[in-house]
């Protein structure tokens, strides 16, 4: 009887820690066949889609047209029509200089042209009458002309006192304040056409042959956190030889309101794409050396693969071998995972899964 109670409560003591090993199943990793614990991971199926590799160098924004302005005559400066950051069509006027001067001497240039222009002709007329000796009615013809010219480049100073735009812009700089006495050598603006924005880039020779007219180029500015698309215009037909480099001009495509000629920003250059590839998240590599591993999860267990990689993004590299289509490669937890490790899937490409195990940390 004694050896019979005994058992008896053996029994029931197994069979109450049976059912708390039930109610606590949501809180414990589940152990496999060995009794090794299952590690909680997040996996992710890799996918197709296209991916690209790229020649990256850095640059500075500037403008396919850009000017200096100078006075073509000296003055003072009398008025400034304009001022930084100010939009202008070409032949606006910028600045007027002090012509006060330069008005009478255009006067007196235009007296002296409506004079010889009038003894010329009443010397033609009178030709006409009686004789005139030739050599005075060519002198009287040569001071007419010399007399046109002279007034039309004293009108021609007067309408140079008047500073205009050369090109169709904006004004960059203003260098000149009203009362300052400028000559042809006082740089007055810059001036620079906004409307496109380019970048010179000094590619290594050695990257020339993988480069083409036309193509494309993804841009991003420091101060700017978007996106912007652009394309190879010129490729100069010279190395320079001090440097071993290739100047390549990028023009940004589209109006980019948000950039400013003088910014730095980092170039993509499109060298190649390849369609349809085999992505995998870079998220999922682990490294033994310099080899790139990853871990297959295979129903229950994890299954280490070495992948041969190709072309590579910031967030993807493509899959030349290791693994297949829609297979899940562990992207959180696989940090400790050994080959055949026990594993359990609690999250799938971003979804999670109806668990209460936590994720392994990585």
């Amino acid at each position: 009887m004694k050896f019979r109670s005994l058992l008896g409560c053996s029994l029931l003591v197994l069979l109450i820690g049976c059912q708390v090993n039930v109610k606590n199943g949501n809180t414990q990793a589940e152990a496999d066949s060995t009794g090794q614990q299952a590690v909680p991971v997040a996996g992710e199926q890799v996918a197709r889609g296209d991916i690209s590799s790229y020649l990256h160098l850095n640059g500075v924004l500037a403008t396919e047209e850009a000017t200096r302005v100078f006075p073509l005559v000296s003055g003072h400066v009398a008025r400034l029509l304009v001022e930084e950051g100010d939009h202008v069509q070409q032949g606006d006027t910028l600045l007027v200089l002090e012509d006060a001067e330069l008005q009478l001497t255009e006067r007196r240039a235009r007296l002296d042209y409506d004079k010889a222009q009038a003894d010329c002709t009443r010397l033609e007329e009178l030709s006409e009458r009686v004789p005139v000796a030739r050599q005075d009615l060519d002198d009287a013809r040569y001071a007419s002309e010399q007399a046109r010219l002279n007034w039309e480049s004293a009108a021609l100073q007067v309408r140079r006192s008047r500073v205009t735009a050369p090109i169709r812009g904006v004004i960059a700089e203003r260098l000149v304040r009203t009362g300052d006495f400028v000559t042809g050598n006082t740089h007055l603006f810059s001036l620079v056409d906004d409307r496109e924005l380019i970048s010179v880039l000094d590619v290594p020779e050695r990257e020339l042959s993988r480069l083409r007219i036309g193509q494309a180029v993804e841009i991003s500015a420091l101060a700017d956190k978007e996106s912007h698309r652009g394309r190879i215009r010129r490729i100069a037909p010279v190395v320079d030889s001090a440097s071993g480099t290739v100047r390549v001009t990028v023009a940004l495509e589209g109006q980019n309101p948000d950039l400013r000629a003088g910014m730095y920003a980092r170039f993509a250059i499109v060298t190649a794409t390849h369609e349809n590839a085999l992505l995998v998240p870079k998220r999922a590599l682990v490294y033994d050396r310099e080899r790139a591993l990853v871990f297959v999860a295979a129903d229950t267990s994890a299954s280490r693969r070495l992948l041969e990689r190709g072309f590579e993004t910031e967030d993807y590299v493509e899959a030349l071998g290791g693994v297949s289509e829609q297979e899940t490669l562990v992207v959180v937890g696989q940090s400790g995972l050994k080959d055949g490790a026990p594993i359990k899937l609690v999250e799938l490409n971003g979804i999670t899964l109806n668990t209460g195990d936590k994720l392994a940390g990585n």
